[in-house]
């Protein structure tokens, strides 16, 4: 079975932490991960973020009001989440999900299409 973990970022604290450690094992038992990010400069090669590596450089620049301007990142990530759906994974794991990344109404898209985990690192899903 293909799992696909999402998260904002790969490496920054305890979300990502869980989330990499979740994966690992995931691959000890026999299954193949997927790994979306949303936030980052760069991305090792087995990482597929969902804003474009290109863009992700030049976000990370003085070029940062004009790239966001000119093509926002949540736009683009929520896009690509969204894809999720018609994706190879047979389940899909979020992780600090939070509207950052995908909008609630894309959560509902892909829920309706995938079997989806939602692990909660904070109480934003049940408050709002």
């Amino acid at each position: 079975m293909t799992i696909a973990f999402v998260n904002n970022q790969l490496h920054l604290g305890g979300a990502e932490t869980v989330m990499n450690q979740l994966r690992a094992g995931v691959e000890r038992a026999g299954h193949v991960t997927r790994c979306h990010i949303a936030h980052g400069k760069r991305y090792p090669p087995d990482v597929q973020p969902l804003y474009p590596r290109w863009l992700s450089r030049l976000s990370h620049s003085r070029l940062h009001p004009l790239i966001e301007r000119l093509f926002p990142r949540a736009v683009w990530t929520d896009r690509a989440f969204r894809r999720l759906a018609s994706g190879d994974a047979g389940v899909v794991h979020v992780h600090n999900f939070h509207g950052d990344y995908a909008t609630v109404p894309s959560l509902a898209h892909l829920a309706r299409r995938k079997p989806v985990v939602w692990t909660f690192h904070a109480f934003w899903g049940i408050t709002g």
